[in-house]
């Protein structure tokens, strides 16, 4: 048997998909690196609005009351702030933000489960919750227009 001969034509096609190929690789590699990934963190930007909200409280850890013999009794307090910026890192003023706990009770700037107004010129609300006799964990939700982010207070 005598072997076959080859056309040049036929290896080129081969080495040439080959070095084809390598460029693609190496374009595909870098778009995915230039990917900032998923969202890490308590932000979630609303798709309506473009706005993102963090919400921080500190301490996150309070004693609850005591009831005195005259009626209510408030135990240790927490400062809940809400940072406000656009999608491009810009602090946003005057936007209207709510918060909400599920334990306790807010203080300042106004009283009861809800407060609400607008922010500063750095972009934060901050708020007063103070822990009652209830004890377990306080999840603390801010939002703006459709934007939210969330944070817990445990009440012992």
């Amino acid at each position: 048997m005598m072997p076959t001969r080859t056309r040049a034509g036929e290896r080129t096609a081969m080495r040439s998909a080959l070095w084809r190929a390598i460029p693609l690789v190496l374009v595909l590699i870098l778009a995915l690196a230039g990917c900032s990934g998923p969202t890490r963190g308590d932000t979630q930007p609303s798709a309506a609005s473009g706005l993102n909200l963090m919400v921080v409280a500190s301490p996150n850890v309070l004693r609850a009351g005591t009831t005195a013999a005259g009626g209510s009794a408030t135990g240790g307090c927490a400062i809940v702030q809400a940072n406000v910026f656009n999608t491009n890192g810009q602090l946003v003023t005057g936007a209207t933000v709510t918060i909400t706990s599920t334990l306790g009770q807010f203080s300042s700037p106004s009283t009861g489960s809800a407060v609400n107004g607008p922010t500063t010129a750095q972009g934060l609300f901050t708020a007063v919750l103070c822990a009652q006799t209830i004890t377990g964990t306080a999840i603390v939700t801010a939002s703006v227009e459709n934007a939210f982010a969330t944070t817990n207070i445990t009440i012992f």
